[in-house]
């Protein structure tokens, strides 16, 4: 971080410079952290879809609660980004944990498989696209599984 600040500072000194969290928004880590370094932010991305399943209330609940953390991360580093955040409170998306991939313990709930859509470069332009609708999962996989069966 430090040889990236300098490196644009030095190019580009009226930037700000912004740094991703590494998914570890946490005080404990980033707070004071080059400290006295001017025009710096960090970038967070707030996801839900990895917490436990729960009922529509508690979701809403800890996206509202998402203020006093930011908060609490404003005052221990400065300014804070929102660079990405979801409303998406399962990770049924396919691909989300990398191709052919998944966490281990995931999904937490059985996903529904909707068509594959068509691909946006034409039909017979892309190796395998559209899915097939006869064929099973296809590796290569990694930890778990996440990849188009059967067209879906």
């Amino acid at each position: 971080y430090w040889e990236s600040y300098l490196r644009v500072k030095t190019i580009a000194p009226h930037w700000r410079f912004i740094m991703h969290d590494s998914f570890r928004f946490d005080t404990k880590i980033w707070g004071g952290f080059m400290a006295g370094c001017p025009d710096r932010a960090i970038d967070t991305h707030i996801y839900q879809a990895w917490q436990e399943p729960s009922v529509r209330e508690n979701f809403y609940a800890n996206a509202c609660a998402q203020k006093d953390v930011i908060s609490q991360m404003e005052k221990a580093f400065g300014p804070v980004i929102v660079g990405e955040w979801s409303l998406a409170t399962d990770n049924c998306a396919m691909w989300l944990n990398g191709f052919n991939d998944n966490l281990p313990g995931y999904p937490k709930l059985p996903c529904k498989y909707i068509l594959c859509a068509q691909p946006y470069m034409g039909i017979n332009v892309q190796p395998g696209a559209p899915p097939s609708l006869v064929k099973s999962l296809q590796g290569p996989f990694g930890t778990g599984v996440s990849g188009p069966l059967y067209g879906l």
